[in-house]
């Protein structure tokens, strides 16, 4: 017989993974399941007698929701300046913009305004401000 990869199975969750060739009682105290082809599975995964899966994602701590939102905002504040730069320079040069421009560049002011005012430590209650509509 050849070795194959198995996941060594207790209650329900995988403890690890051998490559074994299936023979002799080395790993009694588990349930040994073959891992085929396309089949993965690792330590800490569980096993429902049919299927693995892998484990949960852990919940995300306070400080990393909070620098999750920092750059998430950043993000945001980077692009809305990106959406102004064009007008401002218009009016850095003396040209003059038309009531169009006035009025697009103005909701965004308005929209950058409200991101500014955005406290990431309030996360998960964060409201974000809607941008202005293109």
């Amino acid at each position: 017989m050849s070795d194959n990869n198995y996941a060594l199975v207790k209650d329900g969750f995988v403890a690890n993974t051998v490559i074994w060739d299936g023979e002799g009682e080395m790993f009694a105290e588990y349930q040994t399941i073959i891992l085929t082809d396309g089949i993965t599975a690792g330590p800490g995964w569980t096993y429902d007698g049919k299927n693995f899966h892998p484990p949960k994602e852990p919940e995300k701590s306070h400080d990393e929701m909070v620098e999750d939102t920092e750059q998430q905002k950043e993000s945001l504040l980077n692009e809305a300046t990106s959406e102004v730069v064009v007008w401002q320079t218009k009016l850095l040069v003396g040209r003059t913009l038309t009531d169009l421009e006035k009025a697009q560049l103005n909701a965004w002011l308005d929209y950058i305004d409200e991101l500014n005012v955005v406290d990431p430590t309030q996360v998960p209650d964060i409201n974000w401000p809607v941008p202005p509509a293109e």
